[in-house]
């Protein structure tokens, strides 16, 4: 078992006493120390990378011995990686942040308090490419963020490669912000291909990425399974030419199901169609299931914000712009053409962003008591008789 942690000013006697934020402890991949960094010392940007930078900065190898939980990435940033190895076999194409590979094994570590920062792929996993052939790789991220990564194919933050095995990784109160993708999954890919690949997300928010398709998720069942499920999420601004925020694709024998609770998509745009969520594929293969929820201000060139395409979209006690989208099975009487009146975009002071909804806003109280504790930042739900809808509670 190893953990790393960082946020020592050198004068603690105990690890409670550390503060990250007052004491970054930046990994770096800036080999010749050329990039255009921040106040920290953090890579600023992806095309802030200049030079020679490390292929990974990170590695944890699970296919020998499994990587539990007991191995901790506490309280750092990472930054500068560049995975820029043109070449479709090689893992030096994937993960400039951090490669977890579980091959064969289990590579599934507690990564918390961490910011994967201006971090790059030639292909997949701009910052984190999870590897589970024939085994798993499963983390679970908590109270960190992804921010300016970007991949030049799919998953510009995260890439989940369920492919022959299963990575089904955790996001709790975890931010996506300006991550960006050339064809999926501006920020989160979840490839189930024979394998799963069914990730929580847990009070995320999830603002300005950008890909061709699924601007913030791209999630995919290729003769296998993928069943995201987002409670308590919060998708804005995300914007792509198909799907702005979510695209949802089944193929072959594969299953494509996520489940949206408590969700709010708002201010999601794409060019051609979908401007919240695009749903594909086989009929009885692609069916997300949208409850307690928001969809609003979601633009797609005059085309209807959820987009279903041979798939079938299930919708109960949902705010819906337009009422109950196309081949959709909505419940009757639960599917609201109400304005949410959502707020702009706040920063929380710990650079959170999020939409927050009005004091009159339908959103407040409106996702009943089964929520999760507290929300992105920390506050506790419900703070009304029920819980509010996103990842940010109001508080009165």
């Amino acid at each position: 078992t190893v953990a790393v942690y960082g946020g020592f000013s050198g004068t603690e006697t105990v690890r409670g006493d550390r503060d990250p934020q007052a004491h970054p402890t930046v990994l770096s991949g800036d080999i010749d120390r050329n990039d255009l960094v921040d106040l920290v010392g953090a890579t600023a940007t992806r095309a802030s990378i200049l030079g020679r930078n490390s292929l990974h900065v990170v590695w944890i190898d699970g296919t020998v011995d499994a990587i539990t939980s007991s191995t901790r990435l506490d309280g750092i940033t990472i930054t500068g990686g560049d995975a820029d190895r043109v070449d479709p076999w090689s893992t030096d194409g994937r993960g400039g942040g951090l490669y977890c590979d579980g091959e064969g094994g289990t590579c599934s570590p507690t990564v918390a308090n961490v910011t994967f920062q201006a971090n790059a792929a030639a292909y997949t996993g701009g910052a984190v490419y999870l590897r589970a052939l024939d085994g798993e790789s499963s983390p679970r991220f908590s109270r960190g963020a992804f921010v300016h990564n970007g991949a030049g194919q799919a998953g510009g933050a995260v890439f989940d490669d369920g492919r022959g095995g299963e990575s089904s990784p955790t996001f709790h109160q975890v931010r996506f912000e300006d991550n960006e993708a050339d064809l999926l999954g501006g920020a989160l890919v979840n490839l189930g291909n024979r394998g799963e690949s069914s990730p929580v997300l847990s009070g995320v928010s999830l603002t300005g990425n950008e890909a061709d398709e699924g601007g913030a998720i791209a999630s995919l069942g290729l003769s296998g399974v993928s069943r995201p499920e987002l409670v308590n999420v919060t998708l804005s601004d995300n914007a792509a030419e198909i799907g702005g925020a979510l695209f949802n694709l089944s193929r072959a024998a594969g299953t494509c199901s996520p489940s949206l609770t408590h969700v709010t998509l708002s201010g999601n745009t794409a060019t051609l169609g979908g401007g919240a969520m695009f749903n594909a594929g086989v009929l009885a293969h692609t069916r997300p299931h949208l409850g307690q929820a928001i969809v609003w201000g979601d633009g797609s060139s005059g085309r209807p914000s959820i987009h279903n395409h041979q798939a079938v979209l299930h919708v109960v006690d949902s705010i819906v712009e337009g009422g109950c989208p196309e081949e959709a099975l909505c419940d009757a009487g639960t599917v609201l053409d109400v304005d949410p009146l959502l707020g702009p975009l706040q920063d929380h002071g710990d650079g959170t962003l999020s939409r927050v909804p009005a004091s009159a806003s339908p959103a407040i109280d409106a996702g009943g008591s089964a929520c999760p504790p507290v929300d992105q930042r920390g506050v506790a739900r419900p703070q009304g008789a029920s819980c509010d809808l996103g990842a940010v509670e109001v508080v009165p």
